[in-house]
This record gives C-alpha cells, structure tokens and sequence, in this order.
C-alpha cells in the first residue's frame, strides 16, 4: 500500500536544499515541471474545487516513508483444515478449510500466510493512507465516519492466493464503537468505496474487556516494587559470630565466622536498640536455623532469657557479589514485567466493548462506516503557510482534517485543499503530512481561537497558519501523541 512517488523524491530534495540554505526546484519529471507551473496557492485549490470530476479515482497511498501498521501474520501451516485466530486487539478470524485458491481457482494445500492490519484511531487512519471520501455524481462528496476498518491479503510460498469461490473468513473485529453502521468495501480498481448496507449490529464483548482488565491488573501488582540495588551492610549493623550452631543451615557450613544483620522491622527487637545482647559469656546456647523465606533465617540466642529475631547474611564479599548479580536479574525481570505492563495497557486502551462480525469472500479493505454530516459545515478555499516554507513545496502536501470524535479523517492533497469544510460544532484539527516524515498542526485550540474569523471566510479564501513540528515521526505512536496534544 506505500507509495514511492516522484512528487515525495522532489519534495524530499525541495527540503534538504533549503536546509543547506539554498533552493532549487528540479523539473526534470512531470511532477515537477507541474509544481513550477502551479497557480497561486489557494487559487489552484478553488480552481481544483470547481472542476471537480464525479468519476475522480481515489488511490490508497500511504503518506509516510517509516511511519506505517505493522500487519499481523497468521500463519495457516494446514488450509485443508480450520482455524481460529485470535489476535492481541480482541478480534478473531475464523477460516473454513480449503478456503484459497489460486489464480488458476485450484485449491492451494501449502501454507498461507495471512497478513491483517486493523484502524481504528486517527493516527491509524492516516498512516494506512486509506481515503475516507465518498465522491457524489453532482461533483461533491461525502466523508465517512468509522467504526473499524480492516485490510486482509494472502500469500502462499511468496505468491499472492485468492479466497476460493464459495468460500468466506469469518471476521469478528473489536470496536470501540457501538451503533449500527454500514459495511464498506473499497474497490481498488474502481477507486470506490461500494457500500454493503448495513452491518449486523455489535455484541458486547464484556469477556475480553474482563481478562484484558485482570491481565493489567496482575502486571500491576507484579512491578508494585522495584528491585533495590544492594549496598554493603555499614559495620556498625553487623553481628559476627564465630560459635554459632549452624546445623540446620548446612549451606553455610564452612563460613564461620559469620556476619548477620537484622531483617526484620520491629524497633523493640532491632539489635542496635539491645546493645546488651553484644555482652559475652551471657548465652548457653547460640543456633541459627532457617525462616521459612530465602535468604532469611531465625536467630536464637538462649542465656538467662530469649532473644530470637530473623536474620540475614550480611552483604559483604561474595554475599555481596551475589546480591549484586541477582538484583541485575531480578531488575532485568522487572524492566521485562514493565514492558509486558505498558502492552497490556495500551491493548487494554484499544480493547473495544464491541464485536462485530461480517463474512468476506475477497480479499481487501473494509470499512463499518456511516456517512459524516454536519448541516453547520463551513466551505472554504482553504489555503496553508507552513512556518515559512516555500510556496512551491504546497502541490506535495497532503492536510488531513481530523473531526467527528476523531473518527473521521479526511485527507486532502493539494489539489483538493479547495474541498475543506469546518463544522464549528465538532471537534477539530488539522495534520499536514510533510517531506521526510515531518507534520504541520494546526489544532482545536487554534480553532477555538479562530472560529469566527472561519465562519465569516465561508465560501472564500482562509489561509490557516500551521506549526511544524520539529522532529520527523518514527512510529504511528508518535504520530498519535501529535493528535493528542492538538486535541487540546
């Protein structure tokens, strides 16, 4: 789905000129000698508006070099037989046997490879570059609205395979969002979106919610305290024996004499509030035997009275050494359980409270959509400043429009920047996708602080001023903490 275009080779080059402090526009490609011939920002998007072709192809081209969804990869080692696949969203696929087949329509016995990508936020939507437009007969278009969106392909031994005629893969993807919606398919071929009609209506999937919540929950308790580095017992808490019964202790034969120190928490029992048990030739009877915890033993020292504590070898020399050693291992578990916590959060974040199910007989991109209407919508030739960048690296820019609860994204290319339409009423921000990974913001406070001067532009020319982030992206991640500090 990555597209390797000419316009981002030249915008690229565009860039890193300018960043040497000089400028210079090759026109050696189409692309480039149309960027030079452009009219005025602005105008050409007006100009793109009015000239509007019904038939106008929409592509799947995905905005960013390195920025992209990672697939999930489910491999079917057996397509005679039935499988299930469960995967880290909450959504399953259920694959009947012997459902691909080859270009020839014969069935295919080798192992198939299934590749599947779901979007469900904005970020998401962006990088799959996926269009979310619905263009009219009369020249206008509509914008959807998601609930889930999906993409689903085959390979076996490297060959791309079809779903074999009469056969479907049973799809229960994981939403956030309940309602009814309908259900989509993107013709590639066509550049259309062709709508199914309705979609069966969610379950609620309470179970998954149930298990993803525990699963954080023992993480949770598991990093509730983080390993401590160990440091030398100070001399002043050690007790050193060198007559003490260690029978019942036979992993410490041989190191006496033996240095202790206390491992318990009771002020009244702590030695250094009992300095008297340090007086000689007041016990009969010294012995040491084990706790009942690693590492911890119990301490009896018998004379005229009993003095009984727990204890623990002091770190000193080796002990310390091996201290060391096994807090480097308990910390490396540690950071593993954090990592695993920080995914179960994140899945927990995305787990959806909905299923819903549709059989398809094709490999592709689906969509649970409802058509995006705002009656308050404001039009505009919308036009963009980039934080002083040239006019003639515009025609490479792609401005998304993130609105309707962050479910719809819509994205607009140069040439249809004259397409933009505000709704005051609904959330809104602005992603400009830039050369070498970079974006451009402009966000809902911009608009809060704006929103009159856009109303009174409607129908005509409004030039939004966008801020330039100043660190390319390097992961959907990225790109979704962009989104969210330009909710505020």
């Amino acid at each position: 789905m990555k597209s390797r275009t000419s316009k981002i080779i030249a915008a690229a080059a565009i860039l890193l000129l300018l960043a040497a402090g000089t400028y210079f526009v090759s026109r050696q490609d189409n692309v480039g000698q149309d960027a030079a011939n452009a009219p005025a920002a602005g105008e050409a998007a007006a100009e793109s508006a009015d000239a509007a072709q019904p038939d106008a192809r929409l592509v799947v081209d995905a905005p960013f070099e390195n920025v992209e969804i990672a697939p999930e990869a489910l491999l079917i080692q057996d397509p005679g037989q039935p499988s299930i696949h469960r995967l880290p969203s909450g959504t399953v696929l259920r694959v009947p046997a012997d459902a691909f087949a080859g270009a020839d329509g014969a069935l295919i016995a080798t192992p198939v490879q299934l590749s599947f990508r779901e979007f469900h936020n904005a970020a998401e939507i962006i990088a799959s570059g996926i269009p979310m437009r619905v263009p009219k007969a009369d020249g206008g278009e509509e914008w959807l609205q998601t609930a889930g969106m999906y993409e689903i392909n085959g390979t076996s031994e490297g060959r791309p395979v079809e779903i074999a005629s009469g056969k479907s893969i049973e799809v229960d993807l994981s939403s956030k969002v309940g309602g009814n919606y309908d259900f989509w398919i993107f013709d590639q071929e066509s550049g259309r979106w062709i709508n199914q009609g309705a979609a069966a209506a969610p379950e609620k999937d309470e179970a998954a919610l149930e298990a993803a919540r525990n699963e954080v929950a023992g993480l949770r308790r598991k990093t509730a305290t983080r390993p401590v580095a160990p440091t030398a017992t100070p001399e002043a808490e050690k007790l050193i024996f060198t007559d003490l019964d260690i029978r019942s202790c036979p992993e410490l034969a041989g190191k006496q004499p033996l240095a202790l120190t206390y491992a318990g928490d009771n002020e009244k029992e702590d030695p250094k509030n009992n300095q008297w048990i340090a007086n000689p030739g007041i016990w009969r009877k010294k012995s040491l035997r084990p706790a009942g915890k690693k590492g911890i033993y119990e301490l009896t020292l018998i004379g005229d009275e009993a003095y009984r504590i727990p204890v623990k070898l002091a770190l000193q020399g080796k002990n310390l050494e091996q201290a060391r050693r096994e807090y480097e291992a308990a910390l490396a578990s540690y950071q593993a359980d954090m990592a695993l916590l920080r995914n179960a959060e994140a899945l927990l974040a995305q787990q959806a409270a909905f299923r819903r199910t549709m059989s398809v007989s094709a490999f592709g991109i689906y969509n649970y959509d409802i058509l995006w209407k705002r009656p308050d919508s404001v039009p505009l030739a919308a036009d963009f400043e980039f934080d002083g960048l040239p006019e003639t690296i515009k025609p490479y820019i792609t401005v998304y429009l993130v609105t309707g609860d962050n479910r719809t994204v819509v994205g607009l290319p140069y040439g249809d920047w004259g397409k933009l339409r505000i709704s005051p009423g609904a959330d809104n921000k602005l992603i400009a996708v830039l050369p070498g990974d970079k974006v451009a913001v402009f966000s809902q406070s911009d608009f809060n602080r704006e929103m009159e001067a856009i109303k009174e532009a409607s129908g005509s020319r409004y030039v939004f001023d966008m801020k330039v982030e100043s660190q390319p992206l390097g992961s959907v991640e990225s790109l979704q903490q962009v989104l969210q500090r330009a909710s505020s």
